[in-house]
């Protein structure tokens, strides 16, 4: 059976505080909500083959919290991702359609 995770960037800074809206970075509370979902994905027995992740800063981050989790999976990262409307996000998804559990992290 396929499994697809799609997963939201985890806590940023204030849209003020970084010099722009890619650029954001998660805080203190982001890193950790990062590492409690990528453990409980791995609780779950659900660890992704693949993972497409957004060029933002934040889902980047976001994803280095939770790769150590998962070292077999592949990493991707792409530009089309960043605030991707929904016909992208299924394209890039469809992209993939061969890998077992796929992770999307976006925003």
């Amino acid at each position: 059976m396929k499994r697809l995770i799609l997963l939201r960037h985890a806590k940023t800074e204030n849209w003020f505080q970084g010099s722009d809206d890619a650029g954001r970075a998660l805080t203190a509370r982001g890193h950790a909500d990062s590492e409690l979902i990528g453990a409980e994905l791995m609780r779950l027995g659900w660890p992704a083959n693949c993972t497409l992740v957004s060029s933002a800063r934040r889902t980047r981050e976001t994803w280095a919290r939770i790769a150590p989790l998962m070292p077999e999976a592949a990493l991707k990262i792409s530009d089309d991702l960043y605030l991707a409307s929904v016909h992208t996000i299924k394209q890039h998804i469809f992209d993939e359609w061969e890998t077992d559990t796929l992770m999307l992290i976006g925003h």
